[in-house]
């Protein structure tokens, strides 16, 4: 019984610490979406990287900036199908002071990893609480 409470205690820091790391991953993508400005873009390409489960598909997308400049990036945000086809047109938020560093203002693109992060915190943090909890009482009772 007691290695139980252990892992459940051990399932409970990590979820904490997971926790944390979602926190500063949602203020560090809220920052960087206020930090930005939107732009059109278009999408000029289609890169395919080979994926666990097969290819994923990552769009290269062109904009350009005030000064009428045209900048490119390949979205860090691969898919498969893919979710983009050459020549959509796609919202783009950059960073004011370089605008190398752009990525499509989606969902996905902005809020993935901090949602993963948090539903994971979430799930060990509760998880290893409730089984540390029910392995006490579980000892209780058998006293």
């Amino acid at each position: 019984m007691g290695i139980a409470v252990f892992v459940g205690l051990l399932f409970f820091a990590i979820g904490i610490a997971v926790l944390i790391s979602a926190v500063v991953a949602i203020v560090k993508t809220r920052s960087q979406i206020a930090n930005s400005l939107s732009a059109s873009g278009w999408v000029t390409a289609l890169t395919q990287e080979m994926g666990v489960k097969g290819y994923l598909y990552y769009p290269l997308v062109q904009f350009k900036i005030p000064s009428g400049q045209t900048m490119s990036f390949q979205s860090r945000v691969g898919s498969s199908p893919a979710s983009y086809s050459v020549g959509q047109q796609v919202k783009v938020l950059y960073d004011i002071g370089n605008p190398q560093q752009a990525e499509i203002d989606s969902l996905s693109s902005q809020w993935f990893v901090p949602g993963c992060m948090l539903a994971m915190g979430l799930l060990f943090t509760i998880g290893g609480l409730l089984l540390s909890v029910l392995m006490i009482l579980v000892m209780i009772n058998q006293s």
